[in-house]
């Protein structure tokens, strides 16, 4: 009778140890990759989030252009009419804290080029901003935000961490066009607390707000920017060009589109992505200090290395509070 010995400190037969070492090299390598790719898109949508949002006042995003017309919730005594859009554009308050929680659907979760996957999920975030007028023509920017990513049906989650300053030029004479400097720090956790990027940007922009009639603005701007990020692979530069109008359909219900079309170039791989994002929000203000807010977008990412094609639909409601100072 033959007796089989299992032994875990029994050394493995010569001729079968090339084969375990290649399937083992070869599972870490898929585990590796797996990882990677899951903090890619994390990467790829704290990205692209800050731009599915049309720019309102007061928003200090190191990936938006930030739009002197409002935060979407309005005073209820002068919330209609040209001469809120001009004070809005004129005084954008000096402290402001904002929070909302938001929960939206999209058809691709991961932004992949190919086997897209829907999903839920819920974004929570605080933020606030401080905007002292220096003299007639300068303006200080001081903010910072904190988000929460959570997904229904995958381990996509994660936190994003940012602060940014900046100045704010609006020459006399020059027809109400404002030109920026910012700094825009950003850095990403998974749910773990375990740090998937560390983002340093720093952008020039020029912008312009056109009050076309009595409750409604177009704002315009051209922004570029360069970046020094970890992991290196995910560092690049952009140019872009930003359009938003707003529309105050009455006293308290208002709505915002945007276009933002933008040129990246990544310093690693020559990888150069053209992204395109559609944006529509509406809010309905019940105070000057809250306000139910719905949005729908619309994203196209073109890129040489096709893998970071993609198409991408979100849609989604929530509630948002503003207090000023």
């Amino acid at each position: 009778m033959t007796r089989i010995r299992f032994d875990s400190m029994a050394p493995l037969p010569a001729g079968n140890a090339p084969l375990i070492r290649w399937l083992l090299v070869a599972l870490a390598f898929l585990v590796v990759n797996a990882l990677q790719a899951q903090s890619n898109s994390a990467i790829e949508q704290s990205r692209l989030y800050p731009r599915t949002i049309p720019p309102s006042g007061g928003s200090l995003s190191a990936e938006g252009i930030s739009m002197p017309q409002g935060e979407g919730i309005a005073a209820e005594d002068e919330s209609f009419g040209v001469q809120q859009i001009l004070k809005e554009q004129q005084e954008i308050p000096e402290f402001l804290i904002s929070s909302s929680s938001t929960v939206y659907f999209t058809n691709n979760e991961a932004l992949t080029h190919t086997d897209e996957k829907s999903d839920e999920f819920f974004v929570g975030d605080i933020g606030f901003s401080w905007t002292p007028r220096l003299s007639p023509g300068w303006q200080f920017q001081l903010g910072g935000a904190m988000a929460l990513f959570r997904y229904e049906d995958s381990a996509l989650d994660f936190e994003s961490l940012g602060a940014g300053t900046g100045l704010v030029f609006t020459p006399p004479n020059m027809w109400g066009i404002s030109f920026s400097g910012r700094y825009d720090f950003v850095e990403l956790l998974d749910r773990h607390a375990n740090q998937i990027l560390q983002d340093h940007e720093f952008s020039l922009a020029v912008q312009k707000v056109l009050v076309l009639g009595r409750s409604h603005a177009l704002s315009f701007g051209i922004l570029g920017s360069a970046g020094i990020s970890d992991p290196f692979a995910e560092q690049r530069d952009q140019i872009g060009f930003g359009i938003a109008y707003h529309l105050q359909l009455t006293r308290y219900f208002g709505s915002d589109f945007g276009y933002r079309i933008s040129e990246y170039f990544y310093n690693a791989h020559d990888r150069r992505d053209l992204n395109q994002v559609f944006s529509l929000a509406l809010h309905y203000n019940f105070k000057s200090w809250l306000a139910l807010n719905g949005y729908l977008s619309g994203a196209i990412n073109h890129s040489n290395e096709s893998v970071f094609s993609y198409k991408v639909f979100t849609g989604g409601g929530g509630v948002g509070l503003v207090v000023r100072f």
